[in-house]
Parts: structure tokens; C-alpha cells; sequence
């Protein structure tokens, strides 16, 4: 209460200038440097003028208790002082009486818009043009890369074995890498990393693999295949276990979508849907 009376109180005084401009104590940017500098100015004009300055300090002990409250709110009232203060209204950011509120609509009412909203019925990203070449973005499927370097050494470490089929499930299985299809991650991609030095005879399923990959597996005698799963065969083949412990029946393996058709029927890229005769030809090519 006292602070709540004493800022009224300083508003009203600093605004009606009822305070001298020679006080400096208990205003806002004033202090005693302040009336420092004044007598220190007056000293040094008294000095060039061989003048005489006489100064007084004076401390009044008690001088706050021993006041008459009487005698102070008839001077007050003298001084123009109302016996309702008004509260002080601080100025909006660029000056009026509104706090920057403004005089008219919602942000006057205090009523804010929506999250995402800045200003009408749309959301903000609805009221920008369209940027055609993220057109069909979601619905790129992602293959998670892995080197010819990395397959030889996990045959080398044994987490992979040579004399069985190497796919989703086995490369899962190593624990080095970790499939989600809920991310737009429908398998892995065979990379040229190490293609030099790349020894090993498997039988080797992914779902892509260039064509400097695909011959580096067969120069060794393997066979290598491209093969396509959907979201759902994508779950049971990552972790087989925990797929048949939820008691869902197998699901039957989708064709791949039109715009992936055309590579898993292509012989060139050992597509699993490409004629087994076509496929052999080209291993001769």
C-alpha cells in the first residue's frame, strides 16, 4: 500500500512540476552527483569572481516521524492535489492512451487470435503461394545406405552369414541399424563404398543397388535382387519376433507403387517382378 501511494504521489508532483529542479534526492534519474556537481560549479564561479560562498547542511533527526499529517494534507491540498489520485496510464509503444491496443477489434478486447492465425479466417501458411517443387515430397520413400565396406566386415565380424539369404530381417538383425517405416523408411540402399576390396559370395536382397554394385556382387559369384516392401511387410520382416507376439496374421506383400514399378520390373536392376531369363542374359552383358 505504502509503494502503491508513494508512485501515485511521484507521478502526480513530476507531472505537475511541484518538485524544485534543484532536488535531486528520491527522483528518478537524480542523485547526489547531482547536487555534486551543482556546488562544485558553484564553488569555481565563486572562485573566478573572488566572490564569498557560504553553504549550509543541515540534518533534521526524526524528520520523517515527527511530521503533523494534518499540517501535510493541507499543504498537499494547497498544492493541487485531489483527494482521489488518479491512476497512472502508461503510454502505448509509439504514444496515445491505448497501450498500444489499439481503438477498434480483437486486439482492443484483448481477444488474440488463434495460434498460427495473423489476422483473418486463414492460417498464416495458407495465405502464401504454393512452392511446386515440394509437390509430392511426403511421399518420397527413404532407403537407408549401407557399403559394400559394412557388409564385408559384418561377414568378417560374423553378424552376417554368407551361406544364408542377407535381407531387411538379417541386416535388422545385427543391431547396427534400426528400420522405422513410420519415418518413410522402406529399406536400404547398397553404396560403392569398398567395391575394390569386396570378396564375399552371398545372395544379397535390398531395394537398391546401382549398377557398379550389382556388378561387384556378381563378380564374385553372388546374386544380388531388388525388391520392394510395403509399410505394413515392412514391420514383420524388421523384427519378425515381436510382429507374430501381437498375434496380427501375416500380411501379404503389396506390389510397389506406379511410379516404382517400372524399377523392380527392370532386368537391368535385378528387379524381383523382372523375368528370371532376362535377368540372366544381362549378368552375360
Amino acid at each position: 500500500m505504502e509503494k502503491m501511494i508513494y508512485h501515485r504521489l511521484l507521478w502526480f508532483v513530476e507531472k505537475n512540476n511541484l518538485i524544485p529542479h534543484t532536488q535531486t534526492g528520491f527522483r528518478k534519474h537524480h542523485s547526489s552527483t547531482d547536487a555534486f556537481i551543482v556546488l562544485t560549479n558553484a564553488i569555481n564561479e565563486s572562485l573566478s569572481k573572488n566572490n564569498v560562498l557560504t553553504a549550509a547542511f543541515l540534518d533534521f533527526e526524526g524528520a520523517y516521524d515527527n511530521v503533523d499529517h494534518q499540517i501535510l494534507l493541507v499543504k498537499l491540498t494547497n498544492l493541487g492535489l485531489p483527494p482521489k489520485l488518479p491512476r497512472e496510464r502508461c503510454r502505448g509503444r509509439y504514444g496515445g492512451k491505448t497501450h498500444g491496443c489499439g481503438q477498434k477489434g480483437s486486439e482492443q478486447r484483448q481477444a488474440y487470435m488463434r495460434l498460427g492465425h495473423g489476422g483473418g479466417q486463414n492460417p498464416f501458411y495458407m495465405r502464401f503461394s504454393k512452392e511446386p517443387y515440394y509437390k509430392g515430397w511426403h511421399l518420397q520413400r527413404e532407403y537407408l545406405p549401407i557399403s559394400l565396406h559394412r557388409i564385408q566386415m559384418l561377414i568378417d565380424t560374423g553378424r552376417l552369414n554368407p551361406e544364408e539369404p542377407i535381407d531387411v530381417t538379417q541386416i535388422c538383425n545385427t543391431k547396427l541399424f534400426k528400420l522405422d517405416p513410420r519415418k518413410k523408411q522402406y529399406g536400404f540402399q547398397i553404396t560403392d563404398e569398398g567395391a575394390d576390396c569386396f570378396d564375399a559370395k552371398i545372395n544379397l536382397e535390398v531395394q537398391y543397388a546401382p549398377e557398379h554394385v550389382i556388378a561387384a556382387v556378381e563378380k564374385n559369384g553372388g546374386i544380388i535382387t531388388t525388391a520392394f516392401y510395403d509399410a505394413m511387410s515392412l514391420q514383420a520382416a524388421v523384427d519378425p519376433e515381436a510382429f507374430f507376439n501381437r498375434g496380427v496374421p501375416i500380411p501379404k506383400r503389396m506390389l510397389p507403387p506406379h511410379d516404382a514399378l517400372v524399377q523392380y520390373s527392370d532386368p537391368k536392376q535385378r528387379g524381383y517382378l523382372a523375368d528370371p531369363d532376362k535377368i540372366a542374359e544381362e549378368r552375360f552383358i
